[in-house]
């Protein structure tokens, strides 16, 4: 009887997979007194970097183990391999168990310091508001319980920030260089009223001997910013790159930046004329009540030891106007309007005195009936400096109510430079024309 042992010790994760190949194609014959004989399946290119043997364990009643390794040899096949040993002990005409067992050979790591640490991760991290309206983040870690740990002060830590619709790929990142499980948050880096979300992770210091890999990320814990910080201009920041050219950027809040422009220059220590920073398109998130602006300066070298001023003032705009071409005039007062002996009507009018004597002006009257809206009625244009007009008694219906009005500009021509736009409409006048009877021819 012939009894498989389950158990393969493998030290090497990768030949698991294989195991099931291996234990299967294993097959054992014996001549029933000392001999017995296997053979299974095994890659020669697998040897190559691991070799296995097999052995055999066998227990008597009493308990004892005895342990043969038989001899190996390969029968020409890439695959195939013979193994012959063992020894079957009998007892009371029963055979004993035997157990077959692949093992590693040769298979060892030389002894080496562990030096690669992956901490644990920070736990139970807080926000707390402070007097000065910044934000305390604090968290805490296993390494600082124990003085005597090797971890003791030889953390370092990365905070991560966010605001909470943002992913975590778009946050900011604050590395902390210094084993201190705190970090203070400046709150007008933050959009007021806004939720945020925050994260740390730890790392083993270099400087104490370590070599290790980020710690996973701790839980997240969320905080409101303040609602209003009354900051209108924030997150002014310069970056040179190293080679010869500057980028600044800065936020300001939605309110002012449709009102000001800013414009930022740089000046070096030595007070040099200021070099003008190039406006970039700026970054607007509707979400966020700042827009972000960016600009950039090339051509500038800086020594690590130069120290440059920046200057960030409201950009000054200028328009040209012309008042010749801007003139907007009082709106022409008394109108009236009065019905002649032929039945038409007469509309009159009084303007309002110019600087100059040869400055005129145009006009225009509009006219409908008082029931129906203006924009239904009946419009004429003088290109004329005149004060009255003729109505014909043909354009208006007998017997109906009606309102005027009029408004006027300056009259530009070849020889006048002026011009702008209409006045305002004057006073309305109303008037009313008379029924008209016809004979009935009976």
């Amino acid at each position: 009887c012939v009894k498989l042992c389950q158990s393969i010790f493998f030290q090497n994760e990768a030949f698991l997979v294989s195991y099931g190949a291996l234990i299967g194609s294993l097959e054992c014959v014996t001549d029933y007194k000392s001999q017995s004989n296997c053979t299974w399946t095994e890659s020669e290119k697998a040897r190559q970097f691991v070799s296995m043997s097999l052995y055999d364990i066998s227990f008597d009643e009493e308990g004892h183990a005895y342990h043969t390794i038989g001899k190996q040899s390969s029968e020409g096949s890439e695959y195939y391999r013979v193994w012959g040993g063992g020894k079957v002990l009998r007892k009371m005409g029963s055979v004993v168990h035997i157990y077959f067992i692949f093992d590693i050979m040769s298979f060892f790591f030389p002894a080496t310091h562990v030096s690669v640490v992956k901490p644990h991760p920070p736990h139970n991290l807080s926000v707390k508001t402070t007097d000065a309206g910044n934000f305390l983040l604090a968290w805490e870690t296993e390494y600082a319980r124990d003085p005597t740990g090797v971890l003791w002060g030889a953390v370092q830590y990365e905070v991560s920030y966010k605001r909470s619709w943002e992913t975590w790929d778009d946050s900011t990142f604050v590395f902390l260089n210094e084993d201190t499980p705190q970090m203070e948050l400046n709150g007008l880096l933050l959009d007021p009223g806004v939720e945020y979300s925050a994260r740390v992770r730890a790392k083993p210091r270099g400087d104490q001997g370590f070599r290790g890999h980020w710690s996973e990320w701790s839980p997240s814990a969320m905080w409101q910013s303040a609602t209003d910080l009354g900051v209108k201009l924030r997150k002014l920041q310069c970056v040179h790159n190293g080679i010869d050219k500057v980028e600044c950027s800065w936020e300001v809040r939605r309110e002012v930046a449709e009102s000001v422009l800013f414009n930022l220059t740089l000046q070096d220590g030595a007070g040099s004329r200021e070099r003008t920073c190039d406006l970039l398109e700026p970054i607007c998130d509707s979400k966020s009540l700042y827009i972000s602006y960016r600009c950039q300066v090339r051509g500038i070298q800086v020594q690590l030891s130069e120290m440059w001023k920046v200057h960030l003032r409201p950009l000054e705009l200028r328009k040209t106007i012309c008042p010749n071409y801007n003139i907007k005039l009082p709106p022409p007062f008394n109108l009236s309007v009065s019905e002649l002996l032929d039945g038409n009507f007469k509309v009159e009018w009084k303007k309002a005195e110019l600087p100059y004597p040869h400055m005129q002006q145009k006009y225009e009257l509009q006219f409908k009936k008082q029931a129906e809206a203006w924009e239904f009625s009946e419009t004429r244009v003088l290109d004329q400096d005149t004060t009255d007009m003729l109505l014909p008694k043909m354009l208006l219906d007998s017997g109906s109510s009606y309102v005027m009005r009029v408004r006027t500009k300056m009259l530009k021509t070849k020889t006048l430079s002026y011009d702008g736009p209409w006045s305002q409409w004057s006073q309305e006048a109303k008037w009313e024309t008379k029924s008209v009877w016809f004979p009935v021819v009976v």
